[in-house]
């Protein structure tokens, strides 16, 4: 099973993140997670204008904590993900969505996406590691407890 624990390092979470909206928040996550990686300009915005594309064609949130903003890709190999957290809310104006997991997929496995997908929709209702993940005091302490979640 693809849990996120696995696909996320501590240099790819942001504490006290905030956006304007879920599309662009994260669009800046995932290029964060992509460019750490080494992955080009070139694929950069192909992945992250497929990401916004695809939260203008339906909302990502899920479970009002948790949005899920993401894509598919066939030219990347593996899956890559970037996490933002803010007790006070993630989107200017919203205070409920405290947490946006943005990633990209390959193309190819689909059933890694969709248990992937699975996994956080399970995460969004688990109150007591959303608000753990909201007031972290740092990324290795979210890191800590996305791994404990996924015990």
């Amino acid at each position: 099973m693809t849990a996120l624990a696995d696909l996320i390092a501590a240099d790819d979470i942001v504490c006290g993140f905030r956006a304007g909206d879920v599309g662009s928040g994260g669009a800046e996550l995932l290029q964060r997670a992509l460019g750490r990686r080494g992955y080009s300009s070139e694929d950069t915005e192909r992945i992250t204008a497929a990401l916004l594309a695809r939260e203008r064609e339906v909302s990502t949130v899920c479970g009002e904590v948790l949005a899920l903003p993401h894509a598919r890709d066939a030219k990347i190999g593996e899956f890559v993900a970037g996490l933002g957290v803010n007790a006070q809310g993630v989107i200017e104006g919203n205070r409920i969505l405290r947490v946006v997991v943005a990633f990209v997929s390959p193309e190819g496995d689909r059933s890694g996406h969709l248990a992937l997908l699975a996994s956080l929709a399970r995460l969004s209702r688990d109150s007591r590691t959303i608000d753990a993940i909201a007031v972290a005091a740092d990324p290795q302490a979210v890191v800590e407890i996305l791994r404990q979640h996924d015990r």
